[in-house]
């Protein structure tokens, strides 16, 4: 029922030719618009009652909508749907609706200056529950995103207790791929959230710029959402408004999962008033599931999966799968999932894989029962396919200068962010917001895919192909199955299929553990690479064929004595530097002065512990070849970061940085774990605090003859390896590669330590509860 809705007459009642189409009323009702048009069709609502008069009748249609709704999906239509016909009855809301979408609305008290120990700043967008600000720690100096319930809200005590059960359930999210939310609190009256503010493009703003992606990296973006969207199902949440302007890519080329405003407990009793009565538009019309668009209340995590099926579509393609001008309204969108089939991406290109075609197909069944069953499966089907992606140089454009395949791109579309701002990008709203600065810091963006332009290559005549391990965070990897690439998808093997590995646990002692997914690598440094060691080379391509799970932190000094009785360590209460720690708890400090001997024995104990031995994990030290597979994360630079690096990074002697950057301050002493920025995999510290022990013996010559699968390292040496340097060495010690070797087995010193790793095999367990480190 497209109303076209133009004349020549202004007269009050009648509609004139400055009118917006009756799709377009809608649209606008629903947030479905960008916040330009918002706010041009708003102002001209406010004074017209033609427009007033369709959107008071718009409810009218409602039923006979879900009636279609229910008959197309075979459910009696005698009862319409209440998520749908909330959705359509918005429109009643007009002198509400359309500045309620701002940031600021007229009626809402401004915030304090002050929120406890932060400072507001200014606002940088809205979300599910809450306004969103810039805002800064004030001792630490830092900036952060501050989620704000609405002044118009703290009065409705279900808004209230809906806005804490959101903090209390993402609180209990911690993944790379989400962004993580740090505080939250009740200051001058006013509830709020405090999550980290980050830098980068959302990935519609990102298409719209750019155009459609090159298939490897539209498989990574989704591979990461996927480990976000898993890791948040297993805590219970479903999303339920996945898109492509909820997926950030940042700086470093790490996506995180955004909004999780319209979140609901996938646990939660649907009765519960706080539950079903606060939000009204669920998901939004290009990226909602079948069952969803029916009944809101019957999302659950394979609905994401649709969602994020959809938002491969628009990666691929451009725009969504029903995004023509035929299906403009939110409606029609939604009628168009649930009852038409998806058009091929064919119409658009032709150099998708058959494989990733597959895939997109099972992700798009209209039937829940015919897709990926969890995020983790849907992330280790797709995997095969982000072979040499490259997502930072994405977010700096360069990416699609090496696609040579011909795209055709749709027409110039809006960008859908309903209520946001220009320049302003939603984060996940339970979770957090950020928007670009003014002054963003460059980043170095990796190399291009072309292997001559990313490595040299090693000993003639084969050359190195580029790092072909996805670029970020871990792999949810589902043993005894079998990818079918040509079809995309994954049958059962002879064994029953386990449930997909954790992406993350926690053990008896607390010690928490990353998942390191299986992939390939360049292993050492190229010759150019400054300052480098001639036991650096030559560079050679190494496979890790099985995920295993590394340590995310060096162990510290209260995991060690709990393990072994005892504290080695020099910089502690009872060790040597006890006068320069005086009045510091240095339970989380590093565990140092422990030899290699030590290590080995610190693992062996810690499997023989019962509750290690009950969940059947084995720990043991890291090879050479995972420390650095581990550490580099996808990264080919110097360091996990980039090319340079500055005592500001890592702990290190700031005296001494690498690459060109400038002198930083020197602690000359170990600090607490986890006190820098982790890398893409959620592993802290690989660079500076202390050396790290090794498995491997010490050969110089090892890399020229080390196999490509799993090296063990050498049979035997003089001396075993230790890696990633220490407070007591500059940032070339520090690099990704170096490699060192100058104390014998038995021997310690003062800022040697050490981190666990793990066989996936022997830990493929349900994520064990959130420890501190």
């Amino acid at each position: 029922m497209e109303t076209s809705m133009s004349s020549t007459t202004g007269q009050p009642g009648k509609p004139n030719d400055a009118c917006p189409s009756q799709d377009m009323l809608l649209d606008w009702s629903l947030g479905q618009l960008p916040a330009d048009e918002i706010e041009r069709i708003g102002a001209h609502v406010e004074n017209c009652p033609t427009c007033q008069k369709v959107l008071e009748s718009l409810d009218r249609i409602g039923d006979s909508v879900v009636a279609d709704l229910r008959s197309n999906a075979g459910t009696p239509p005698a009862q319409p749907d209440p998520a749908l016909v909330r959705q359509i009855e918005q429109a009643e809301g007009i002198s509400q609706m359309a500045w309620s979408a701002s940031p600021a609305r007229a009626n809402d008290a401004p915030p304090p200056r002050n929120l406890g120990q932060y400072e507001v700043l200014e606002p940088i967008g809205e979300g599910g529950m809450g306004r969103v600000y810039k805002g800064r720690h004030l001792r630490l100096n830092r900036l952060v995103a501050i989620k704000l319930l609405p002044d118009d809200r703290v009065r409705d005590p279900e808004a209230v207790a809906r806005f804490h059960r959101e903090m209390e359930a993402v609180g209990r999210l911690d993944h790379p791929n989400l962004v993580r939310a740090s505080d939250a609190g009740e200051s001058s009256g006013r509830h709020y959230l405090v999550m980290e503010y980050l830098t980068g493009s959302d990935l519609g703003r990102l298409v719209k710029r750019d155009g459609p992606l090159p298939p490897a990296d539209a498989a990574e973006v989704i591979r990461q959402a996927a480990l976000g969207l898993q890791h948040a199902h297993e805590h219970g949440l479903v999303h339920r408004d996945v898109k492509p302007t909820n997926l950030m890519l940042t700086d470093e080329g790490v996506v995180k999962v955004l909004d999780l405003g319209l979140a609901r407990l996938a646990v939660a009793d649907a009765d519960d008033p706080v539950v079903t009565a606060t939000q009204q538009i669920v998901g939004t019309g290009d990226f909602v599931a079948p069952e969803q668009g029916q009944d809101a209340r019957t999302a659950d995590a394979r609905s994401d999966i649709y969602a994020l099926g959809c938002t491969l579509y628009y990666l691929l393609a451009g725009q969504p799968p029903f995004g023509d001008e035929k299906s403009s309204s939110f409606v029609k969108k939604v009628m168009a999932h649930s009852q038409k089939p998806v058009p091929p991406i064919s119409r658009f290109r032709m150099d998708v894989p058959a494989g990733l075609l597959a895939t997109l197909d099972a992700m798009l069944a209209k039937d829940p029962a015919n897709r990926p069953q969890s995020a983790g499966e849907l992330a280790c089907t797709i995997q095969p396919f982000a072979a040499g992606c490259n997502l930072r140089a994405l977010v700096s454009g360069s990416a699609h200068a090496t696609s040579a395949a011909p795209v055709k791109k749709p027409g110039r579309r809006p960008l859908v962010i309903a209520g946001a701002v220009a320049g302003v990008v939603s984060v996940l709203a339970a979770a957090a917001y950020f928007s670009w600065p003014e002054h963003r810091i460059p980043t170095t963006p990796i190399a291009t895919t072309q292997p001559a332009k990313t490595v040299p290559p090693p000993v003639p005549p084969t050359p190195l192909p580029p790092a072909t391990i996805p670029v970020q965070p871990p792999v949810q990897v589902v043993p005894a199955t079998i990818p079918v690439l040509a079809q995309g998808l994954t049958v059962p093997a002879t064994k029953p299929v386990p449930q997909p590995l954790a992406s993350e646990i926690v053990n008896s002692v607390g010690m928490k553990l990353r998942l390191i997914p299986a992939g390939e690598f360049v292993m050492g440094s190229p010759e150019t690479e400054a300052e480098r060691d001639a036991a650096e080379g030559p560079q050679h391509r190494v496979r890790i064929t099985r995920p295993f799970y590394m340590g995310a932190f060096e162990v510290t000094q209260a995991q060690y004595r709990t393990v072994m009785g005892d504290n080695p360590s020099y910089y502690s209460p009872t060790g040597g530097a006890r006068d320069e720690v005086i009045g510091q708890n240095t339970n989380a400090f590093p565990v140092d002065s422990v030899n290699w001997e030590d290590a080995v024995a610190f693992c062996r104990k810690l499997s023989d512990l019962p509750e290690e031995q009950k969940a059947g994990r084995r720990y043991r030290l890291p090879t050479e070849a995972e420390w650095e597979y581990s550490c580099r994360a996808g990264s080919t630079d110097p360091f996990t970061w980039g090319k340079s690096a500055t005592s500001t990074q890592a702990n290190f002697k700031g005296e001494f940085p690498y690459g060109g950057a400038p002198k930083g301050p020197s602690i000359r002493g170990p600090v607490m774990v986890g006190q820098y920025k982790p890398n893409a995999w959620g592993l802290y510290d690989m660079h500076g605090n202390v050396w790290e022990w090794c498995n491997d013996w010490l050969d110089a010559d090892y890399y020229r003859v080390s196999p490509v699968d799993d090296p063990p390292g050498p049979a035997t040496g003089p001396r075993h390896v230790f890696r990633g340097g220490s407070w007591g060495v500059g940032g070339n010690s520090c690099r990704s590669a170096h490699r060192s070797a100058k104390i014998d087995t038995h021997w310690f010193f003062f800022s040697l330590g050490f981190r666990i790793a793990a066989d996936a095999a022997t830990v493929a367990v349900p994520a064990a509860k959130e420890a501190p480190p």
